[in-house]
């Protein structure tokens, strides 16, 4: 290597560590115009697009380093992390591995296949990778952190809260640790103690998005009724899959039930519970994301999805409460099935925040057609055509539970 190719690297090195990866790019592209298929570039350049997201491009850049010199451990490295973003997991352990038979000291290495584990839901071997990587480095900071959060997905949670104030005593801006604190105050239903970390990792790291949903749900959860639901979840997420699945079922089996003995007292009770029931744990997180549009202080911390979904849930909510308000005035009989399919398109809408962005259009034209459908049956009824109104009714509820099915309860 030449000098003038030594200081060519130590610049793209420098502004990839003050985390400026677009510039990197650029600079190591002009530089391999002149020198292409140099394979110490080639590794840099792969390292920057992987920072800027460009999974499949880093993938390239690492393999046509590789095919160069197979026993470079950081071009290794670059390729297991660019197939953990396409999400490749298995492809991505095998060649950290392979990194790993090279390097076996990498404390980074080790973390490495800590993080591909967890992103594959192993989190007994993220664990123990993360242990490896914290024995040959105990003093960084990042390994503790991933300690921490291997533990927390193993549900480990007073060892992730261990490891995770260690982080903190080792790098006190250290974001991740204070993160994973802030989830596990949520979990421990200390508000103020989530609140403020999730506060401290969004001002180390503005960019992190799992933070800022972290810090939505902290500011929610002051709301005692918010707080119950939350801390529901929280241990419905805890079951083994049969049983989650029997939770979620759970309100569906009781509402037959009830139906059976309808007209019975008991009926009416059980059917009240579920009622209650179903609206607390579908509803109060759209419901409290308009209260925190409502602040200007906490609005920004709303995802666009989040603000987007709570608007179509008010709409249709509002609806539903129009049409039960209006049956014992009108007396119109094809206001219920318009009323509950409303209500239940609304409780799709409030689970949509996550939705991706990819599918948020043809979300959007499904719930537009659920609303020309509702508009269309209030015309129906106040123009007295009761059946046709009814009819549309049906159409929207069983379309609504469809929808519910797809989008709250499968993902």
């Amino acid at each position: 290597m030449t000098d003038s190719d030594s200081a060519v690297r130590e610049r793209a090195e420098a502004l990839l560590d003050l985390g400026r990866a677009g510039e990197a790019e650029t600079y190591l592209r002009q530089a391999l115009s002149s020198q292409p298929g140099d394979p110490g570039l080639l590794v840099l350049l792969s390292r920057a697009v992987l920072r800027l997201g460009r999974f499949a491009e880093a993938r390239d850049h690492a393999a046509a380093a590789l095919a160069a010199n197979p026993q470079d451990a950081n071009a290794l490295s670059f390729l297991a992390a660019a197939l953990s973003g396409l999400k490749e997991h298995d492809a991505a352990l095998a060649t950290v591995w392979r990194a790993r038979s090279l390097a076996p000291m990498s404390a980074v290495l080790h973390r490495q296949e800590a993080e591909i584990c967890l992103a594959a839901n192993r989190a007994g071997d993220a664990l123990a990778a993360a242990r490896r990587a914290r024995g040959l480095a105990p003093s960084d900071a990042r390994n503790a952190a991933a300690v921490a959060a291997a533990s927390l997905a193993d549900n480990r949670f007073a060892d992730a809260a261990e490891a995770a104030r260690e982080a903190l005593r080792l790098d006190p801006e250290n974001a991740r640790a204070h993160r994973i604190i802030g989830l596990l105050g949520l979990r421990a239903g200390d508000g103020a103690e989530s609140i403020a970390r999730y506060r401290d990792a969004l001002r180390l790291d503005p960019t992190d998005e799992r933070a800022r949903l972290g810090l939505a749900i902290a500011l929610k959860s002051r709301n005692p009724v918010y707080r119950r639901v939350l801390q529901f979840e929280f241990w419905a997420s805890d079951r083994p899959p049969r049983q989650l699945w029997a939770i979620r079922l759970a309100p569906f089996a009781a509402a037959r039930i009830a139906a059976l003995g309808w007209g019975q007292i008991w009926s009416y009770v059980l059917l009240g519970l579920v009622g209650v029931f179903v609206f607390a744990v579908w509803t109060t997180d759209p419901v409290m994301n308009l209260m925190l549009m409502a602040n200007r202080s906490d609005r920004q911390v709303l995802t666009t999805g989040a603000r987007r979904s709570a608007l179509v849930f008010a709409g249709f909510a509002s609806g539903a409460v129009a049409c039960f308000v209006a049956l014992p005035v009108t007396g119109a009989r094809g206001l219920v099935p318009l009323g509950f399919g409303l209500a239940i398109w609304g409780v799709v809408a409030g689970s949509s925040g996550t939705t991706a962005e990819n599918r948020w259009r043809l979300f959007t034209v499904v719930t537009a057609v659920a609303a020309l459908f509702a508009v269309a049956g209030v015309v129906a009824t106040a123009l007295g055509a009761g059946a046709a109104a009814s009819a549309l009714g049906v159409v929207l509820l069983v379309g609504g539970i469809a929808a519910f099915w797809i989008v709250a309860l499968r993902g």
